[in-house]
């Protein structure tokens, strides 16, 4: 399995176009980017990690967001992944409180590769009745392919729940086809 990740392994900057700016990368094991008020903290038996954003937010524009982990083997992957459904899980169990604004979170399935879990965010809690969709809100998901661990996200913005779920959920998928190095199955 190879031990780095080039930058083929990412999406592509045109990969967001809802997104606008700058194209930032990092390397170096970092947190999960999941909202400011849930944490997964960082993949402390990861390899190496690398952290794209794309665009700057302005005019209420949504930032893309993908981060990779690798690991050792798909065993170490396996339990990353489970560790980072598990954040997710007791995210969405948060009650809203005022301080939140009444922002809630639902997390549900992803069919995307080993371990999809996705993550809504509605910034008003308007969904309690049905209509998540609809919502105003975010969406990530992970999931994982061989001995690699991704993140996709929407981050901020003014878009709905449906939107910005059918954006990240495509882009998963993208993004775990670009993976297929780290498979055992190959691609």
């Amino acid at each position: 399995m190879p031990t780095d990740l080039p930058p083929e392994a990412l999406l592509p900057g045109s990969a967001w176009e809802a997104s606008t700016g700058p194209r930032e990368e990092s390397d170096g094991v970092g947190a999960w980017r999941l909202p400011e008020a849930c944490t997964a903290g960082e993949p402390t038996t990861a390899t190496t990690m690398r952290t794209v954003t794309q665009g700057d937010g302005a005019e209420e524009a949504p930032v893309g967001v993908q981060q990779v982990a690798l690991f050792a083997d798909a065993d170490a992957a396996a339990a990353e992944a489970d560790r980072l459904a598990a954040a997710v899980a007791a995210c969405a169990e948060q009650v809203p409180d005022d301080a939140s604004g009444g922002t809630t979170y639902v997390a549900e399935p992803v069919e995307v590769g080993a371990q999809g879990t996705g993550l809504a965010t509605d910034y008003y809690g308007a969904a309690e009745g049905g209509g998540l969709d609809d919502a105003l809100g975010t969406y990530l998901a992970t999931t994982r392919r061989g001995t690699a661990v991704t993140l996709v996200a929407l981050d901020g913005g003014e878009s709905t729940v449906g939107v910005a779920r059918e954006t990240v959920t495509g882009n998963a998928q993208a993004a775990w086809e670009l993976l297929c190095a780290y498979d055992s199955a190959g691609c």
